[in-house]
């Protein structure tokens, strides 16, 4: 399967992930994380096909209500399929299951060849990156999720909206939905 068959959604997931981790150098960017960063994105108008959806997850060491998009979900097992990022699956005694994903050298060689010098790219790289040149680091905090700056640690960025407290009144209009 070719990077050419992904669609731009799916071309700047597989970017991300290649800023987040490896193959080569064994490095994951596990599921939470990674679903903070698209939802800051996604904030950011990165991904305006992607609705609010709300999902049960683990966050830290309890269950929350926080962001995931059916068509995020979709997109990811589609970069999977084509061979660009690889799942791994532990269970601990803290936590029920955890994901996270890595960029391969597959994924890493076609992010370089299509996509990485793209003015899009650039784009998201700059939102993803600290004004340092540094990555953001993901930090899991109780009361919202931050993009911190481990290099310079001077711009942390809260990410407002991710986690969601049902004792509060909710400002956006959601109809039930059963299945």
């Amino acid at each position: 399967m070719a990077f050419s068959d992904l669609d731009n959604d799916q071309k700047i997931i597989l970017y991300v992930y290649s800023r987040y981790s490896s193959e080569k150098e064994l490095t994951f960017l596990q599921y939470t994380a990674a679903l903070v960063i698209f939802y800051y994105l996604k904030q950011q108008g990165v991904f305006p096909e992607y609705d609010e959806q709300l999902l049960v997850y683990d966050y830290k060491d309890s269950r929350r209500f926080l962001w995931e998009d059916k068509k995020f979900m979709n997109d990811i097992n589609v970069v999977r399929d084509h061979g660009f990022l690889n799942r791994a699956r532990l269970k601990t005694a803290e936590y029920r299951d955890l994901n996270a994903h890595y960029c391969t050298i597959s994924g890493a060689k076609a992010i370089s060849d299509h996509f990485g010098h793209t003015v899009e790219a650039e784009n998201i790289k700059k939102l993803i990156t600290c004004p340092c040149g540094e990555v953001y680091e993901i930090l899991l905090e109780d009361e919202a999720p931050v993009l911190h700056c481990t290099h310079c640690r001077k711009k942390d960025v809260v990410v407002e909206g991710f986690l969601r407290d049902f004792t509060d009144p909710i400002p956006e209009k959601y109809a039930p939905a059963f299945l």
